[in-house]
């Protein structure tokens, strides 16, 4: 015979059984979480570059949480080398992107400073994150699995070695 206790709050169970408490849990990843909170956002890039160039500079403006780069996908209808890396000085400029929240609310939006749609000049490459390669007429996604966070005023950069359009998408969720 078992017995079984409801918190008075919410849905969760506990249940005792045979003198045992037998308990259920679920485990979200922090992207999740903060998709759930409303903290998740795309920045999404599109033009055609002149070869070996900066394609996309995202920087948390944030004072306060960190923004966790989740992965980066990259596309382009010709062959490319891309890399992803921090970026240590410099004052970046361009064309700015806005981050779109996962939830697609609209009046929200990221503590972020993002450069896209053209080419981004003034930054000046760091240490290298992440290299990726792709065919002509490919896409892939660079899984950086959460494991690059921008704390307050840190940044990254990707940049492309080819000629031709190129699509870049920057998926990032932010953690207080």
């Amino acid at each position: 015979m078992g017995f079984i206790q409801k918190s008075g709050t919410s849905a969760d169970e506990a249940s005792i059984k045979n003198g045992k408490t037998q308990t259920e849990g679920v485990c979200k990843s922090s992207a999740e979480e903060a998709a759930e909170n409303k903290n998740t956002y795309i920045w999404n890039s599109t033009y055609t570059t002149s070869g070996a160039e900066v394609v996309v500079y995202v920087q948390n403006t944030s004072e306060t949480d960190s923004l966790v780069i989740d992965k980066i996908i990259v596309g382009s209808a010709v062959a490319q080398v891309w890399t992803v890396t921090s970026v240590t000085s410099g004052t970046p400029a361009g064309t700015g992107i806005t981050g779109i929240p996962t939830t697609l609310e609209s009046g929200v939006t990221p503590k972020a400073v993002a450069y896209g749609n053209a080419a981004v000049t003034g930054s000046v490459a760091g240490t290298p994150i992440a290299y990726s390669v792709t065919a002509a007429g490919t896409a892939t996604e660079i899984d950086l699995l959460s494991s690059v966070v921008l704390t307050p005023n840190r940044d990254i950069s990707i940049s492309a070695t080819g000629t031709g359009a190129v699509y870049v998408t920057v998926v990032g969720h932010y953690k207080g």
